[in-house]
């Protein structure tokens, strides 16, 4: 936590709260995606027309039940209404369910990464 704590606090200036949704239901969280403005983009020069989807998440117990979709359509919703154009999705595994979200609004993949692992 310390750790995580320390790489995104730097962020807080930067976050927009139309692009962070907590879902809860009773008091549990149940939902959320976290999304920030392309940060790169800005430091290019270049108008700040996009943001990117770091992160969209589903409490085990409410998956499969179309949750992500509401959450990410209204994400891309609230971005449209703050002047964004596009949205990148990152960091998406090949067999995660989020792949199928994000079809929805994007045709194609900007980068590909591959993860490596090693037994220590």
């Amino acid at each position: 936590v310390t750790e995580f704590m320390a790489q995104y606090k730097k962020l807080l200036p930067h976050l927009i709260p139309e692009l962070v949704l907590l879902a809860e239901h009773d008091n549990e969280l149940i939902a959320y995606l976290f999304a920030l403005p392309d940060l790169a983009q800005v430091s290019r020069g270049e108008q700040l027309d996009t943001f990117i989807i770091k992160t969209l998440a589903v409490h085990p117990e409410w998956a499969g039940r179309g949750l992500a979709g509401i959450v990410a359509a209204s994400v891309m919703a609230r971005a449209n209404a703050l002047g964004f154009k596009n949205a990148v999705h990152a960091l998406m595994l090949d067999s995660n369910h989020s792949r199928r979200i994000s079809s929805h609004y994007s045709k194609h993949d900007i980068r590909r990464y591959a993860l490596y692992t090693q037994a220590l």
